[in-house]
């Protein structure tokens, strides 16, 4: 198992930072971070954790309450608690998302994606490994991105590892180390990287059973360890103990389980579980091969041994709880959402037959105003196939009409009545006016009409209201609307013309104005009557080619 330490988290995450410059009040927070994480998290978790939390409350900014939530998650993380370490990490993942700090939304998916791996949960590891390297284009600093790519290939190592696939993780460390020797020797951070990739390295040299290798590597790692000045013993337990178990295996017992010793010493300061449970077995093994059976020393480091292997016990359970806690929260999600998929497709299924059944009701109606209108049209008094174009409107002269009123007995100065005769005369005038094509002027008006008839405006507002049930304007909008839709069914070229051409050619002053005029008249807009007349042509066997209607 790959060891994390809090020093390794600070060499990791303490580089500059391109995307956003440092407040005076981040650096200060920094300060406090940088003592928390080197100088006591390793030695004293609990303490550490309290800090952390301390300092997430006194953060002013996201920077420092993101990562005081990864200090704290990495604590987590060292003492085995892996659910409250994915918590916290998870948390810190929302603030940084954020914000313009790519390298640090690389590193801390990173992290996320080991927890889950040690948990056992390899499929939202491969997912946030994922996000790691996403993350990691974005990163301008090609050092960072290069930190950010020797990670990934370490957490593709430790996969290897635990497929024991050993080749395969070798060559993965060798990937990182190869990233990592190329940095600057300047500072301890670099130092740092490069001993923990030697020790993993040695580490998978050792599970291949190739020794020398593996003493190479711890050496190296060992070596970088003390350059970087970087007191971790939680790390140093690590290499001691890969380098104890390589003096047992060539014979040096003695030399072995004194480093195993201090191993195990270093593990019991940092909280090791696992190297406390390997040094402890290395020991009881070693003074059970000394003959020290009855001895206290061996059933000292069986004891312990039992207790370590308990405890891990219960990590492990912990952690394969929590890996189940997920795994059914996952299943939750996923029924909620085929509940909420299910709701909203039928949400819409529902709306859309209703919408569907509307509209269909809605076309039918309109169908049946088409067919009311062209069968009013056929059957109406006025013969619309006999326009008169030419011919003039043969009137009486005022002096004549005034004549036949008075012999009629009505004063043209009452507003109520016409006698029969009077009425008669003046709607066979009205007649002839409506089978011409006078009314398609645009500026027809009832007193235009009443010059062309030679009669006054009162006289023809009566008689338009009594015979046609309708005011002057609607009369007018009447005979355009028939005259349009006579020439539309008798003349298919009609059928090319724009909404805007008809309304010009039957004396409309504007598309609007007609089509407002024509729904009133017919109930549906003239568009909608086209379509009409267009299918029931196509029923006819007529061409309709090259159709354009806006």
């Amino acid at each position: 198992m790959k060891i994390y330490t809090l020093a390794f988290v600070l060499a990791l995450f303490g580089v500059v930072l391109s995307a956003q410059e440092l407040t005076k009040s981040d650096e200060e927070f920094n300060l406090i971070y940088d003592k928390i994480a080197i100088e006591i998290a390793g030695k004293e978790p609990n303490v550490a954790l309290n800090k952390a939390d301390s300092l997430y409350l006194q953060s002013e900014t996201n920077y420092q309450k993101f990562k005081s939530l990864m200090l704290k998650a990495h604590v987590y993380a060292q003492i085995g608690e892996l659910q409250p370490s994915i918590e916290a990490a998870k948390k810190a993942e929302i603030l940084v998302s954020e914000t313009n700090f790519h390298s640090w939304q690389a590193r801390i998916s990173g992290f996320i994606s080991t927890q889950y791996r040690v948990s056992g949960l390899y499929s939202e590891a491969k997912k946030y490994l994922d996000k790691t390297f996403n993350h990691s284009k974005k990163i301008k600093s090609d050092s960072e991105s290069a930190r950010i790519q020797s990670f990934i290939y370490q957490e593709k190592a430790d996969i290897s590892k635990q497929e024991k696939d050993y080749p395969q993780a070798i060559a993965y460390f060798r990937e990182s180390g190869k990233i990592l020797e190329k940095f600057p020797k300047d500072n301890k951070t670099n130092y740092y990287l490069l001993s923990t990739n030697y020790a993993y390295l040695g580490d998978a040299f050792f599970l291949n059973h190739v020794y020398d290798s593996a003493l190479v590597y711890y050496n190296k790692a060992n070596e970088n360890l003390s350059l970087s000045q970087y007191d971790d013993p939680k790390f140093k337990s690590y290499i001691l103990m890969g380098l104890g178990k390589l003096d047992v295996i060539n014979k040096n017992e003695d030399s072995g389980s004194a480093k195993i010793k201090q191993a195990l010493m270093f593990a019991d300061e940092a909280g090791s579980l696992a190297v406390k449970e390997g040094a402890n077995q290395a020991l009881s093994h070693y003074y059970y091969e000394k003959k020290d059976s009855i001895n206290s020393n061996y059933q000292t480091y069986v004891q312990r041994t039992i207790e370590a292997v308990k405890q891990i016990s219960e990590v492990k359970q912990k952690a394969a709880d929590y890996s189940l806690q997920i795994a059914n929260k996952e299943k939750e999600d996923i029924l909620n959402r085929s509940a909420i998929y299910f709701i909203i497709v039928s949400f819409f299924l529902v709306v859309g037959t209703i919408i569907f059944v509307r509209y269909r009701n809605k076309k039918k109606h309109e169908f049946s105003l088409y067919q009311k209108a062209i069968n009013e049209l056929r059957e109406s008094k006025i013969v619309m196939e006999e326009y008169i174009l030419d011919e003039e409107i043969e009137v009486s002269s005022p002096q004549e009409l005034e004549k036949l009123l008075v012999e009629t007995g009505i004063d043209s100065k009452k507003k109520d009545l016409l006698s029969k005769e009077t009425e008669e005369f003046l709607m066979r005038k009205l007649e002839k006016f409506e089978r011409g094509i006078k009314f398609t002027d645009k500026n027809m008006s009832v007193s235009m009409l009443s010059e062309i008839l030679n009669t006054n405006s009162k006289y023809l507002n009566y008689i338009i209201t009594k015979n046609r049930n309708k005011n002057f304007n609607q009369y007018i909008n009447h005979l355009r609307i028939n005259y349009i839709i006579q020439k539309i069914q008798s003349s298919p070229e009609y059928l090319h013309y724009k909404i805007s051409s008809m309304a010009e050619e039957c004396g409309f002053s504007s598309h609007g104005k007609f089509t407002e005029a024509f729904k009133k008249e017919i109930g549906i807009n003239p568009s909608a009557f086209i379509e009409f007349m267009i299918t029931e042509h196509k029923k006819n066997n007529l061409k309709m080619e090259d159709l354009n209607w806006d």
